[in-house]
């Protein structure tokens, strides 16, 4: 990842030499599918359509108790106080060296999106709305 530190009082971030600035993809299921797990680490979240995205490629995620976080991942994901990086860091600790476990939860997290968040679904809940 290239970091501009030329402005006063910059400085790179710690991690700037492990990470990669990949610019616009086209290709985000090949993205998702690349990863053991996915981590929403945020405070403040309406819908995370990207944990639903990463979900619907079978990866396990690890969310930060925001939003509909919590309610997206269910039983097939971990979800820790918003702030607690220890609680986030043992979640995806328990996943990265539990293969078998990691497995599942990606399996139960593909299987939860198509039963309750797919397009069918969803024009289903309007229609009954409506």
């Amino acid at each position: 990842m290239i970091f501009d530190v030329t402005a006063p009082g910059l400085t790179a971030p710690a991690l700037a030499d492990r990470l990669v600035r990949c610019g616009e993809r086209r290709d985000i299921p090949a993205i998702y599918n690349a990863c053991d797990i996915v981590m929403l680490t945020s405070r403040s979240e309406g819908s995370p359509n990207a944990v639903a995205e990463a979900m619907a490629c079978g990866v396990p995620c690890v969310v930060t108790d925001v939003g509909d976080a919590a309610q997206l991942v269910g039983a097939s994901g971990d979800v820790a106080p918003v702030g607690d990086a220890v609680a986030l860091a043992e979640a995806a600790l328990r996943l990265v060296h539990d293969h078998p476990r990691r497995s599942e939860r990606g399996q139960t997290a593909r299987a939860r999106i198509q039963a309750h968040y797919s397009a069918p679904h969803e024009r289903g809940a309007y229609d009954r709305l409506w």
